[in-house]
């Protein structure tokens, strides 16, 4: 039973993951920051990488937002300036023109 419901929503996170921009807890990120004037402009860089993942979300593939998000999210970090240039470096490395 409970492999069954790990599947349910793991398979959810997926559509979510594809769908739209994940909602990340930076906290953990931006608190790390000794100086109070670093970690506002953090939050701030954070928010920023947001909105421009909102509107750019369309055109990175699946399997990219999927492996950028693990990326992004790893030791339990997680960072939305971190996502966004994962997905970035992955487009352009999908853009690149191919040698024959």
């Amino acid at each position: 039973m409970n492999f069954a419901w790990a599947v349910i929503v793991a398979s959810h996170f997926v559509v979510t993951v594809e769908d739209r921009v994940p909602t990340l807890n930076t906290d953990s990120v931006c608190k790390a920051k000794s100086i109070q004037a670093d970690a506002e402009r953090c939050v701030q860089d954070e928010q920023r990488a947001r909105d421009t993942l909102t509107k750019e979300w369309a055109q990175f593939t699946g399997a990219e937002r999927t492996r950028c998000l693990s990326t992004a999210t790893t030791s339990g970090i997680s960072s939305y300036v971190e996502l966004l240039t994962c997905l970035e470096i992955a487009r352009d490395v999908r853009n690149l023109p191919r040698k024959n």
